[in-house]
């Protein structure tokens, strides 16, 4: 594959998956968004609404490396028709995949990262890949997540690239090992906003559902005088269908955004209220699998 982001970009593009830009290292062993407390160094979206913004329209892809020549390049998991990625993150995580091969093929299109490689593979039709955690440091990209592509440049200095296999289906024993898993489960993580909220610490989550009640947490701080609550009410109504589609802790939600609410400067009753009323219109109306939010 070509070294150059956007024609690479465009290469992807034009096999139906969606691109986005993303920040590149900066030449001095820091992340080119130029935080100092960046947490994912050359691995963000450089747009505001990130994975919203992908895309496949060859118009639009030129004119964000006109902008941003150099941007790496990220490539949006789990479409129907698209692909999913195992993200084989370290060594010991190599000899967790080969343990669970138990000599049968990995198959999948392999690319080399920094530490470790990611298998790329068709998604099936009728079939929904999720992102979560299949083992330690074995990470599934599916829907709602993206993946920093080839030819991008690790923040290490090394560049991602293409090394063995063919992109195609996941073998059969990957495939039911899988959808076996698949299912939310209690973790610790951080999801920080692209563009650039206070971090939101989470206790439980479901990768997809934690992004977006941090996203709605963000949008509720970032709310002027006069339209905070009605904020608070639209935002808790959607964190609340992810509540009811079981990729959310209720107690979890509601206490992040009432803290969201609390720094916002609502008063605590007046907010305490409005998302009760929220979860009451919004627990009646799954929002999962995903329509239209993004992480």
């Amino acid at each position: 594959m070509t070294g150059d982001p956007l024609v690479a970009a465009l290469d992807y593009a034009s096999h139906g998956l969606p691109v986005i830009p993303v920040y590149e290292p900066d030449g001095a062993g820091g992340c080119s968004c130029r935080r100092h407390d960046c947490g994912h160094p050359a691995k963000h979206p450089r747009l505001r609404r990130g994975m919203r913004d992908a895309t496949t329209d060859r118009n639009l892809i030129c004119g964000l490396w006109s902008q941003w020549a150099r941007a790496n390049v990220g490539v949006l998991t789990g479409t129907p028709g698209g692909i999913f990625v195992v993200d084989v993150d370290s060594p010991k995580a190599t000899e967790t995949m080969l343990e669970l091969a138990d000599g049968r093929p990995l198959g999948g299109l392999a690319a080399l990262t920094a530490r470790g490689k990611h298998l790329w593979y068709l998604v099936l039709a009728g079939i929904t890949i999720r992102s979560f955690t299949f083992a330690p440091d074995v990470h599934i990209r599916g829907l709602g997540s993206y993946v920093v592509a080839p030819p991008s440049l690790h923040i290490s200095g090394r560049r991602y690239r293409f090394d063995e296999g063919s992109l195609g289906p996941p073998p059969e024993w990957l495939l039911e090992a899988l959808l076996s898993t698949d299912r939310p489960s209690p973790s610790a993580s951080v999801i920080r906003d692209d563009a650039g909220w206070e971090p939101v610490t989470l206790e439980r989550d479901h990768a997809y559902g934690a992004a977006v009640l941090a996203r709605r947490c963000a949008v509720i701080r970032a709310e002027p005088v006069g339209s905070r609550n009605y904020a608070l009410l639209r935002s808790t109504t959607k964190v609340a269908g992810f509540v009811a589609s079981g990729v959310l802790d209720a107690e979890l939600a509601q206490r992040e955004l009432l803290r969201a609410a609390l720094d916002a400067g609502l008063g605590e009753p007046e907010a305490r209220r409005t998302i009760r009323s929220g979860f009451e219109r919004g627990l009646p109306r799954p929002l999962y699998p995903p329509r239209g939010e993004a992480a």
